[in-house]
């Protein structure tokens, strides 16, 4: 689910630059906001969480 979740995510920053919303080369903070806005409009669904070790 991660590995999916991250192909998303780079299909969705390669549109956003052929598009003229981030640049080429985006700075970390350029990425992080881009992915922030996109998980609140509902473009990409928010990142799974690995499950938490049951204790035993």
């Amino acid at each position: 689910m991660l590995r999916e979740h991250k192909e998303e995510r780079r299909r969705l920053y390669k549109e956003a630059i052929v598009a003229g919303e981030l640049p080429a080369n985006p700075t970390k903070e350029q990425r992080k906001t881009f992915i922030a806005e996109a998980t609140e409009r509902g473009d990409l669904p928010p990142k799974p969480r690995r499950p938490e070790p049951q204790g035993g």
